[in-house]
């Protein structure tokens, strides 16, 4: 059997370096549920900023990521969630998610502040779930979490 590339670092004591990481950081509450794992699904909303932090907008397009944010809120279908599937036939892309690994979570903007790295499964647009619905009333950036493969802080 294989070891992943996180095996050796899991828990251990320096940092991995690893390739395609998001780096979030996120109030104590939320860092607490994504390191305990009750929390498997991240939220960012649809605003040019994490347009282009998340997507990468086609070069043949000519979209900007004003624009971008725009259409992906008129039209999430726009956007290959579940391209191919009978919900979501295939659509011309203009916009699509960047391949992210690993997304690492801070909590705090210190160098030192407690830090964790989990898988990234995928990014989506759609309704955030239980944690979320208080705080987005629109569609979001779901960005769904895996296992925990490293953290700083027990």
């Amino acid at each position: 059997m294989k070891n992943s590339p996180t095996d050796t670092f899991k828990h251990g004591i320096a940092k991995p370096v690893l390739p395609a990481v998001l780096k979030l950081t996120v109030k104590k509450e939320w860092f607490d549920l994504i390191k305990s794992s009750k929390k498997q699904e991240e939220y960012r909303e649809i605003k040019p900023y994490w347009v282009e932090r998340l997507t990468q907008i086609s070069k043949k397009e000519n979209y900007t990521s004003e624009e971008a944010s725009k259409n992906l809120l008129k039209d999430k279908n726009s956007f290959p969630n579940n391209w191919g599937s009978d919900e979501y036939p295939i659509r011309p892309m203009y916009c699509f998610p960047k391949e992210y690994s690993y997304v690492e979570f801070k909590n705090g903007y210190a160098k030192d502040a407690p830090t964790i790295i989990t898988e990234c499964k995928g990014i989506s647009i759609g309704k955030p779930t239980k944690q979320g619905s208080q705080l987005f009333k629109e569609d979001v950036f779901l960005i769904s979490l895996g296992s925990v493969v490293w953290s700083n802080c027990g």
